[in-house]
Parts: C-alpha cells; sequence; structure tokens
C-alpha cells in the first residue's frame, strides 16, 4: 500500500513509496493507442459517494481539444456536449455538497470509447483510474493533464479494462465483475447495486478506520495490492447488509490461521472452523499481498474443514504466503490474516573448514579459507579479541565450493579472533585464531550519496525505533513522541537524517544522536513555493539526498534545493509540468521523479515514468539523460540503449550509479563516464529468494543506500531489508520477517510495514517505514 506507500502511498515507497506505492509509484497503464478517435457528441453520468454529489464542478479534459465543464444536479448527474475534442477523456468532480456537507475530496473517471457516453465519477471509478495511471493522487495526475493532455493519447480501452478487473478482484466482496463502476447504469438511490457498493465502500472505511488515501495508495499498485485485512472484513459485513447484498449472512473471516512446512512440498494450512461456512478457500502466493482472486486460489469445494495440506507444485526452500476464506449460498467471505511459511530445504552436506592463511595481518588483510561445500556460506564472521564475543563480518571478495577469500574487517582492534563461517545449518568455526596485528578502528568514512561511505557495516541486525509514534500527524518532538504521515525518503550528513514526510509535505530534520524532530522546511500545505522554512510549500515530495550542504528534494515535477543552515528553498530543475525535456533549470521537464542522489557535484534523479536516468549540475541547473530510452523495459546497454522499468530508488558511489526498479523487480548498475548499465542483482520476476545475483529476487525494492562494500536494499512489499555485496552479487536478508508488522526485535524476527527510504551513517542504517509512519534503526 508504498512508498503510504504503499506506503498505502505505497506504500511505498512505500514507503514505500509506495502508498508511497503511487507516491511510491507504480506504472501507468500500459499499451500506446491508435490516431485518436473524436468523441460522441455528449457524455455524462452520476456522480455519488453512496449519495449523490450535489452541485459539484465536473472538468473534462481530452487528449485534443478544449476543456469543458458543468456542474452536478440535484441528483448527482452530469453531461457536456463536445465539440472538437478526441478521446480518451479524462473527468474530475469537485466541491458540491454530499448529504448536506460540504465535498472536500476531488474524484475522477475516464473513458477512451465513443460506443458509449457514459462516465460515472466515484470512489470507485477514483481507484481505477489511481491503478490505471499508477498514482495515488489522481487531483496531480488530472492537473497535469490542463497543461499537457498528451498522456492520455497512451491510454486504451484495454489499459481501462485491465484496471476495472484489477479493481473487481481487490474487493471480490462487490459486483464489480457483473457492473463497471464506471459505465453501469444507476441512480443513487439506496437499493440499487451501485449505490449499495458505494454505501457499502463508505461503511467499511468508517468502522475499519481505513481512510481513503490508504485506499487510492493500495489501487496505485500494480495489479492493486489486496486492503487491510480489517478493511475487508468490515466491507463483506457492509455489503451484505444492504439490500443488494442478500439477506443470507455471509460467513465470518477464518481466525486462528497459521502455516507449517511439513516437508521440501508440503505446508500444513490450519485454522478455526467457521460457523455457518460450508466450505473453505486456501489462497497462496510467492509474495506478500494474497490477492484473493481465482489465480491464487489452490482448493476445491471439497475443502469442508481445517486442516489442508498443500502439495501442489511447491519448490524446496521457497517462502509462501496464505489466506483462507469461507463460504455458504451467501458468498464468500473475506480473506484471513496473512500466514507464511518456507518449505524445507533439501538436505545438502554441512560445510566444512580445512585450514585458513595466513594466521595474522592488519585490517585490510585478505584471508583465504579452504574446506568443502562453502557454497553454501552467506557470511564470514571475525569473532574477539579473545575472550570478548564482539564480532564483525567480513568482505568476502571471492566464493568457490573449495575456497573463501575475505577481508579483515577494518573496525577490528589488535588481539585474537575466532573466523567462523554462517551457512543454513547454522555457524562452524576454524580451529585456532586469527592475529590482527594493529588496530583498525574502522575510520569514519565519507559523506557520498546522502550517506555515509568507506567503511563496511558491521550489524548485529538490531531493530528499534528512533522516532515516531506510529500514529498519523505532523509533531515535532523527541523520539516516539514525534508524529509523521507516510515518511518516503531519507538521508543522513552522519549527524542529522533528513526525511520527506509527504503527506504533511515537509521536510523533516532528525538528530541521530537524541531523536530530536524538527522540520527543516514546509508550511504542511500542497504547494510549489519557493521560501524559508516553513514559509515554502512542496506537493507530495518523494527523494531526498544530502551533500551537506545542502538537502535535494524531488517534490512533484521538479527538484527542489534546501541549504541546511537557512531553511531556504529554491527550484533548483523542472518546470513543474510533466514532461521529458533535458535543458536548463525550470526549462527541463520531469514525470514523477522518486528517488535522488548526490556525488556533490551532481544530482541523479530516478524519473520514474519517463524510465530514465537523469542528471543535473548543482552549479547550472542543466539536466541531461544519462541512461534510459525512455520506453519501458530491461535491455542493459550504454546510455539511450538502456531501458527501465519504473526506476525507484538510486544511490552512488562517486563512480557508478545503483537503482532499484519497482516495474522489473531489479538491482542496476550505471557507469557514470560511460552510460554502461548492467544488471547487479534480480530476476525479474517477484519474489523474496536471497540467492546471487538473477538467482536472487524482490518485491517492489524502492530505498538503497551503500556503505561503499555492500548495498541496502528497503524491499517494500516483502517488508523486509536486503543486501547486496556489490563486488558479488550476494543477496542476503538483513531485518524483516517478510509480514507486515513493526515488531522491533533481531533479523528476521523484526518486521516492517512497507519500508521505503534507507540510509545508513556509517555505523548504522536508517529505514523510513512508510506504513508503520516510523524511522526505523537497524545496527
Amino acid at each position: 500500500m508504498l512508498l503510504k506507500l504503499a506506503l498505502r502511498r505505497a506504500a511505498k515507497l512505500g514507503l514505500a513509496f509506495t502508498a508511497i506505492t503511487a507516491l511510491l509509484l507504480a506504472g501507468c497503464g500500459g499499451g500506446g493507442s491508435s490516431t485518436p478517435t473524436p468523441t460522441a457528441s455528449t457524455l455524462g453520468g452520476v456522480a455519488a459517494v453512496g449519495y449523490p454529489i450535489i452541485g459539484a464542478t465536473v472538468q473534462v479534459q481530452c487528449a485534443a481539444g478544449s476543456a469543458l465543464s458543468t456542474t452536478t444536479s440535484n441528483t448527482g448527474t452530469w453531461q457536456v456536449t463536445f465539440s472538437g475534442q478526441t478521446a480518451p477523456c479524462a473527468v474530475q468532480v469537485s466541491g458540491g455538497t454530499i448529504n448536506g456537507g460540504s465535498n472536500t475530496t476531488n474524484y475522477h473517471s475516464i473513458t477512451t470509447t465513443t460506443s458509449t457516453n457514459t462516465a460515472n465519477v466515484s470512489p470507485l471509478t477514483d481507484m481505477v483510474v489511481a491503478n490505471l495511471v499508477g498514482t495515488s493522487t489522481p487531483d496531480t495526475w488530472f492537473a497535469g493533464l490542463t497543461s499537457n493532455p498528451a498522456p492520455l493519447s497512451a491510454i486504451t480501452l484495454a489499459n481501462i479494462n485491465a484496471s476495472v478487473a484489477n479493481l473487481a478482484a481487490a474487493l471480490p466482496q462487490l459486483p464489480l465483475g457483473a457492473n463497471n463502476p464506471l459505465t453501469m447504469t444507476f441512480s443513487a438511490t439506496p437499493g440499487t447495486v451501485g449505490d449499495d457498493m458505494l454505501a457499502a465502500l463508505q461503511t467499511a472505511m468508517t468502522n475499519s478506520a481505513t481512510t481513503y488515501a490508504t485506499l487510492l495508495a493500495d489501487a496505485s499498485t500494480p495489479g492493486f495490492t489486496a486492503p487491510a485485512a480489517s478493511f475487508d472484513t468490515a466491507l463483506t459485513a457492509a455489503y451484505a447488509g444492504t439490500a443488494s447484498g442478500g439477506s443470507i449472512s455471509i460467513p465470518a473471516v477464518p481466525s486462528g490461521v497459521t502455516a507449517t512446512a511439513i516437508s521440501t512440498s508440503q505446508i500444513d494450512i490450519v485454522w478455526t472452523n467457521v460457523s455457518g461456512a460450508t466450505s473453505y478457500n486456501v489462497y497462496r502466493s510467492t509474495s506478500t499481498g494474497v490477492q484473493i482472486i481465482p489465480g491464487n486460489k489452490i482448493t476445491s469445494g471439497a475443502t469442508t474443514s481445517s486442516p489442508y495440506a498443500d502439495s501442489i507444485g511447491l519448490s524446496a526452500s521457497t517462502l509462501y504466503y496464505y489466506k483462507v476464506t469461507a463460504v455458504n449460498a451467501a458468498g464468500e467471505s473475506g480473506g484471513s490474516t496473512e500466514v507464511s511459511a518456507t518449505t524445507q530445504a533439501p538436505a545438502t552436506p554441512a560445510p566444512t573448514i580445512t585450514s585458513f592463511t595466513p594466521g595474522s595481518g592488519a585490517v585490510g588483510t585478505t584471508v583465504t579459507i579452504t574446506g568443502t561445500n562453502l557454497t553454501a556460506v552467506t557470511e564470514v564472521l571475525f569473532t574477539g579479541p579473545s575472550p570478548s564475543t564482539a564480532f564483525a563480518s567480513a568482505t568476502i571478495a571471492t566464493h568457490t565450493a573449495t575456497s573463501i577469500s575475505a577481508t579483515v574487517p577494518a573496525s577490528l582492534a589488535a588481539g585474537d579472533y575466532t573466523i567462523s563461517v554462517i551457512h543454513p545449518g547454522g555457524e562452524l568455526a576454524a580451529a585456532g585464531t586469527f592475529t590482527v596485528t594493529s588496530s583498525g578502528g574502522g575510520g569514519t568514512g565519507s559523506l557520498m550519496g546522502g550517506a555515509i561511505q568507506g567503511v563496511a557495516l558491521n550489524l548485529s541486525k538490531t531493530v528499534t525505533t528512533l522516532a515516531g509514534s506510529g500514529a498519523t500527524g505532523s509533531a515535532d518532538n523527541t523520539g516516539i513522541a514525534a508524529t509523521f504521515y507516510y515518511p518516503c525518503c531519507i538521508a543522513t550528513d552522519g549527524t542529522n537524517l533528513y526525511m520527506t514526510d509527504t503527506y504533511n509535505n515537509k521536510i523533516r530534520q532528525i538528530v541521530i544522536a537524541t531523536g530530536v524532530v524538527t522540520t527543516l522546511a514546509g508550511s504542511g500545505i500542497a504547494g510549489a513555493v519557493d521560501g524559508t522554512g516553513t514559509a515554502a510549500s512542496f506537493n507530495h515530495s518523494l527523494g531526498i539526498t544530502t551533500d551537506g550542504t545542502n538537502v535535494y528534494v524531488s517534490d512533484n515535477y521538479k527538484i527542489r534545493k534546501i541549504v541546511i543552515s537557512t531553511g531556504v528553498v529554491s527550484t533548483l530543475a523542472g518546470s513543474g509540468a510533466y514532461g521529458s525535456a533535458d535543458g536548463a533549470s525550470t526549462a527541463a521537464s520531469f514525470s514523477t521523479p522518486y528517488g535522488i542522489t548526490t556525488d556533490g557535484t551532481n544530482v541523479y534523479a530516478a524519473d520514474t515514468l519517463n524510465h530514465k536516468i537523469r542528471q543535473i549540475v548543482i552549479a547550472t541547473g542543466v539536466v541531461t539523460t544519462l541512461a534510459g530510452s525512455g520506453v519501458a523495459g530491461a535491455v542493459d546497454a550504454s546510455g539511450t540503449a538502456a531501458s527501465f522499468n519504473l526506476p525507484a530508488g538510486i544511490t552512488t558511489d562517486g563512480t557508478n550509479l545503483y537503482v532499484t526498479e519497482k516495474g522489473n523487480y531489479k538491482v542496476r548498475k550505471i557507469v557514470i563516464s560511460t552510460g554502461a548499465v548492467t544488471t547487479l542483482a534480480g530476476s525479474g520476476v517477484l519474489g523474496a529468494a536471497d540467492g546471487t545475483g538473477t538467482a536472487a529476487s524482490f518485491s517492489y525494492p524502492m530505498g538503497i543506500s551503500s556503505d561503499g562494500t555492500n548495498l541496502y536494499i528497503s524491499d517494500l512489499n516483502n517488508h523486509n531489508v536486503r543486501k547486496i555485496v556489490i563486488a558479488t552479487g550476494i543477496v542476503t536478508t538483513v531485518a524483516g520477517s517478510g509480514s507486515a508488522g513493526a515488531v522491533d526485535a533481531t533479523g528476521t524476527a523484526a518486521s516492517f510495514y512497507f519500508p521505503s527510504g534507507i540510509t545508513n551513517d556509517g555505523s548504522s542504517l536508517y529505514v523510513a517505514d512508510t506504513g508503520n509512519n516510523k524511522i526505523r534503526k537497524i545496527q
């Protein structure tokens, strides 16, 4: 939900970006279009949310031709007459009243065909638009069309139908398969299917304390992230209580669900049987956020009670996610709480260590470990000095079945250390000790890419909460007394953290040593005003980086600059309108840039919806395209011959750029001097597998940071933090259980909720946990 982003937003960066998940940047609907066809002579529909929207302003923007406007009637109906406009056309309804109260939310709709002249406008159609164009803020998308309607030309009827299908799959309690919310005929009165669906939606939001912004963030992700279980349950009950929902009660959602791996090819699912249920359905996916759709169902109607043994095509050592529903004549309940289990690994020979050489040396010395079955090793540790129990993780340079070369960590003091290796079966120590002859001290590293680089992090993987109560708010305070609203991205100068508080439209500063949170800039009201501190305004800012003197922010269609010492905000580049033009400063244009980074001379932006990597010279504001053809793809090549699919996070070590791709589920590398693009890690298929290079898999990787030796990735929809060894491409999981949560613990016992931004200060990682409205620390 990113990103909240998806965080809800998407979530996230969801964040998470999302949730930050539109702002966490899901992609636009695919497909090209043929030559636009003249629209029908009129276009109209009903504007309603369960009650009609009365006296609202209706704006219609088409791919060509002048904009049109009208107002809704006292029954929510509206109609405009065309004169020279060409489809596709987008619609926005704003203002007016709902059941006697003021309407404060804008709703949207869309049409591409002249065979029908209906375009209803409601929360359901708004979610269709959010899914179609990949944004949790359709307001911003629609506003951009007024100056550049060209993006409408790329939308096809097939794109729209796919988004309607995604909506129906995410909200299976509503009869959306038989009732297209864009074109169905209904009057905004109780008892009609259309009105009952909308009324149930409003009731479910109220009863589950789900915000409409959360639903839009869910909708903005590719495939439409299934709403939270609490909303799922509330919507089931709400629609069952309407005239259209029927008089027989749908069963309650199954509870007490567990998943247990029995073997390499079987996982048992257990739940508490539900009163009134005649059968149960079990849904499975290899990524979190299991959707209740036919393609995920693995049971038939013969499953009448718990438990269920899943042995359908399972692979060894693979993580699977499950939800259970209850069924009777009235229909199917919502999905249960998601559970997961990893099938058992096939029996593999344990590693052995024969020897290591040399037996002593200074920090930075390369130690070669020899033995058998060493390919299973994931980490090399130096523990000591004797008799201490402190440990440090070594950087692995080469890795074969019989030999591993690792560098003595720079953080070690002089003394005797035990060398051991970590593998799936546990830890294996080598005989004897390695003597560090001179202290390394670890150094302090240097600021690069909005993080501290030069010293590999030695993490115990302990996760704590640095700041944020978890509640939505904008309070400046200390630690968990402070509040955020979908924190998206994060950077550091080693002393402070700088964070885009996306839905608060503010840039926040956190003192690392104390957790004190203040507002560096931003009035809290969406806008694009340059000014000082809270006199300036931002519009759902996403990416952030710093060179120690200035903070740089990707803000809607602009790159903004903030002087840290004064809070003065200015526009470095970007016209503020949707586009992809290279040029100087405000003559250039972007399309929802997300992550940004800097080497002190240039700012580099992941121009997400343009599928490009852009370079901005800080001194002049001149913008050029470093890599990316501008068309979604996954081609490794140089410069504009390469292609990306929704590039999201970005960082640099001064020589290379490293980019996460939400659309390709990969991490790519770009040589700055040549623009050469290669794939560092990621299979290109959704997943959560640790492995080497393209054998590993991600689920919407978003934020990225580097210590110069390793990359750290916030894997949005896997709700965890991953590590990539730059030299080898080996991917491991640092922290996060893989399921949404807010548990402070160690390693995979901890949990996150759509983590989006990530950075490090040379000793610890800091994560913008978008869905939890918190800043988490991994040390």
